[in-house]
C-alpha cells in the first residue's frame, strides 16, 4: 500500500517537472525573440547615425569645395557710392581681366567713349588697351560689364515735357569679321521737367570672344555723362 502511494507521489512529480519545463521553453523563446529585437534596433539606430554623419560630412565637403572655388576665381566687390549705384571692381587675378574707368579729362565730341586703363581703379591683366578699345588677349568666354552714370548739367538744353533719351552700347569688332557687332544695349528715359536728377545704368553678358578681338563703347547724349570713376567703368574677365 506504501508502495504504491510511493510509486504514486514519485509520478506525480515527475509530471509537474515536465509541465515546469514546458512552460519555461515558450519563455525562454519570447526573451531570445525581444532580445533578437532589441539588438535589430540597436543595429538600425547605429546605421542612421552612421549615414547621418556621412551626409553631413559630404555636405560639409561640398560646401568647402565649391566656396573655395568660387573664392579663388576672380572675386568682385560692389562698393557702394553717394548715390547708391554702386562701382563693380575686379580684383587682379590669374585669368585675364580689365577694369577701365572714366577719364581725367571729359571728351564728348568722339565716337566712341575713352577710358583709364592704368590709374585710379583701372587696371589691365593681360588685357590690351588701345583706340578706346578692350583687346581680348585669348578666345574664351567673357563676361562683360558697362556702367554710365548720367547727371543733368546747365550747358543742355532742355525743353520741360520732352524725354531724354538715355543709351549706352558696347560693340565689338573681330578680325574674322571686320563689322561693328553689337553686343549688350541699355538704355532709359528721363523728363525734362525734373530739374536735378541721376540716373545709372548698368548692364552685363557672357560672350564667346576671339583673340584680338576690340570692345568699345558708345552712348548718346555723351555731355551728361558723370566722369568720375566710381560711377563709370567698363570691363571684362574671363570665366
Amino acid at each position: 500500500m506504501c508502495r504504491n502511494c510511493a510509486l504514486g507521489a514519485m509520478t506525480l512529480c515527475c509530471e509537474r517537472q515536465d509541465m515546469s519545463k514546458v512552460q519555461i521553453e515558450p519563455d525562454r523563446s519570447v526573451l531570445i525573440l525581444i532580445e533578437h529585437c532589441n539588438e535589430m534596433k540597436r543595429q538600425e539606430r547605429y546605421s542612421r547615425t552612421i549615414t547621418g554623419f556621412l551626409f553631413l560630412g559630404f555636405t560639409a565637403l561640398f560646401f568647402f569645395y565649391t566656396h573655395s572655388r568660387i573664392s579663388s576665381e576672380c572675386k568682385h566687390s560692389i562698393k557702394d557710392s553717394e548715390y547708391g549705384t554702386g562701382a563693380y571692381q575686379r580684383q587682379i587675378g590669374t585669368r585675364p581681366n580689365a577694369h577701365l574707368t572714366a577719364p581725367e579729362t571729359s571728351i564728348h565730341n568722339v565716337t566712341t567713349l575713352e577710358w583709364e586703363s592704368k590709374n585710379g581703379d583701372a587696371f589691365l591683366q593681360d588685357f590690351d588697351y588701345g583706340n578706346n578699345a578692350l583687346i581680348v588677349p585669348k578666345d574664351g568666354r567673357y563676361s562683360v560689364y558697362l556702367q554710365l552714370t548720367y547727371r543733368m548739367t546747365e550747358k543742355f538744353v532742355c525743353i520741360p515735357g520732352n524725354l531724354i533719351q538715355l543709351t549706352q552700347e558696347v560693340y565689338r569688332l573681330s578680325d574674322s569679321y571686320p563689322v561693328e557687332t553689337l553686343l549688350m544695349v541699355a538704355s532709359d528715359t528721363v523728363n525734362c521737367s525734373e530739374k536735378k536728377w541721376r540716373r545709372s545704368i548698368y548692364t552685363s553678358g557672357v560672350f564667346q570672344l576671339e583673340k584680338g578681338d576690340r570692345l568699345f563703347v558708345k552712348a548718346g547724349n555723351a555731355v551728361l555723362i558723370d566722369y568720375n570713376e566710381k560711377r563709370m567703368f567698363f570691363g571684362a574677365f574671363l570665366v
